[in-house]
């Protein structure tokens, strides 16, 4: 495992090489569209959106709990481990670091679990696979790092009492002498803590543009906390890599923003409701007269059947056995359904 060592590049800049996992992740999407919870609950009925809303109020606790671990391995990062000298234990850590020799990876854990309920399952094996990579190659880095400072005996001694990973249950070693650095703590993860206030909104609204603005948002406010940090990238890659971030935090944040103010856009093209149509009624309704497990839909808005208000309401609040739909449809999706439900009234449909 020592072989597997991270680089210097990797050590300096994790957060963005995590990031960078999670963009690729984002990518896959174009292949599977389908997210984590709705591939396996489709919140149809008000007990699947209650039940939905559970599972991401459950992700924003872990999400939570990560951040704050991050936070209080930040504060003590940057001297974990002292020698004390003319003492009976010379071994002494500030903060987890008592606890485990790697506390960051266990929040990186939790943090996966939380946030992986908004991947798509293509995404979720992406980024578990990668962030177990990375961090694997950053731990025995640091493990080297250790041995070298400590030396031989005591890195042997501080493997014997201090766990890796999973934390004991009480101080294994004595606290160390430098004190916290809070607030570049907490600048450095302000990140997860908007991920943490994202699923919080998200369980409440169920609504995409909403996690997207405030996904983007936190990277933007990241960004702007640690200004200092990032003008000390001098060279090109680096530079790179931040610009990339600050662009796809803009353009998270302002996607989700206009999906959100989507009312006031103009009408959409039939083709965009012919998808929703496939997507979410094509299992129970045709577009022909035939009937399915619900009535086949030519012509229902047609001479005089049934207004675009009453199909909107239908739509959104269910009939008899038909589910509403108005948890998972935005207005401008319904706007792009009524009219592809129109077209089913010409000609050419018969």
């Amino acid at each position: 495992m020592r072989m597997m060592k991270a680089s210097e590049y990797e050590s300096r800049h994790p957060d963005l090489l995590r990031m960078l996992i999670f963009g690729i992740a984002a990518l896959t999407y174009a292949v599977d569209r389908d997210d984590v919870v709705w591939a396996g609950l489709h919140w149809h009925t008000s007990a699947e959106v209650a039940l939905a809303r559970l599972i991401f109020g459950v992700a924003a606790v872990l999400v939570g709990l990560a951040a704050g671990l991050r936070t209080w391995t930040r504060a003590y990062s940057r001297s974990p481990y002292d020698l004390r000298k003319n003492a009976d234990h010379p071994l002494a850590a500030g903060g987890p670091y008592r606890y485990a020799r790697h506390p960051w990876f266990l929040g990186d854990a939790i943090f996966i679990l939380g946030i992986g309920v908004l991947l798509n399952r293509t995404g979720l094996i992406v980024v578990v696979a990668g962030m177990a990579f990375l961090d694997t190659r950053l731990m025995n880095r640091e493990e080297a790092d250790l041995e070298r400072k400590l030396g031989g005996g005591y890195y042997r001694e501080l493997c014997k009492f201090v766990p890796r990973v999973v934390p004991a249950f009480r101080p294994r070693i004595a606290a160390g002498i430098s004190g916290p650095q809070w607030g570049a703590a907490i600048r450095s993860e302000a990140a997860h803590w908007g991920y943490c206030v994202m699923l919080i909104a998200f369980a409440i609204t169920l609504r995409d543009a909403v996690a997207w603005v405030l996904a983007g948002a936190s990277l933007l406010i990241w960004s702007a906390l640690n200004v200092r940090e990032i003008r000390q990238h001098r060279t090109p890659t680096q530079k790179v890599s931040m610009y990339c971030i600050v662009f796809g935090a803009s353009l998270l944040a302002f996607s989700g923003q206009y999906q959100l103010g989507a009312q006031g856009r103009p009408t959409p093209h039939p083709s965009t409701g012919a998808e929703i149509f496939k997507v979410r009624c094509l299992s129970c309704h045709s577009t022909g007269a035939d009937a399915k497990i619900g009535p086949g839909l030519y012509g229902m808005m047609g001479d005089g059947r049934l207004s675009e208000q009453q199909v909107r309401e239908i739509v959104k609040d269910g009939i008899r056995t038909m589910p509403p739909f108005g948890g998972k449809l935005k207005d401008g999706d319904l706007d792009a359904l009524i009219q592809y439900l129109k077209t089913l009234n010409e000609p050419s449909r018969r």
